[in-house]
């Protein structure tokens, strides 16, 4: 745990680094911004509905656990590696976009 500590103080003292992590906070914050704005677009001016000839012939499966358990894994692991290893977060932000 000190190790971490040491990395986390020697990274947020440089200048280069704290400067690329808020840009890449920064953009980030904004994608999430736009990609709200146009997921309530996309609600508003949906159509009708539409068949599909290969999905009305599987039976139906509940797969929302495995949807929600797996993205919350995948953050907290993301996180994880995130602290340990700190010079990764602006490169790792950025590529969430």
């Amino acid at each position: 745990m000190k190790n971490i500590l040491h990395k986390h103080k020697l990274y947020w003292t440089e200048k280069k680094f704290r400067r690329s992590a808020i840009l890449s906070l920064s953009f980030l914050a904004v994608a999430l911004l736009v990609n709200h704005f146009t997921s309530i677009y996309a609600d508003k001016a949906a159509s009708n509905y539409v068949d599909d000839i290969i999905l009305d012939n599987f039976k139906v499966r509940d797969v929302d656990g495995i949807l929600i358990y797996g993205i919350i894994i995948y953050a907290l692991v993301v996180i994880w590696l995130l602290i340990k290893e700190l010079k990764r977060i602006s490169f790792t932000t950025k590529t969430f976009l």
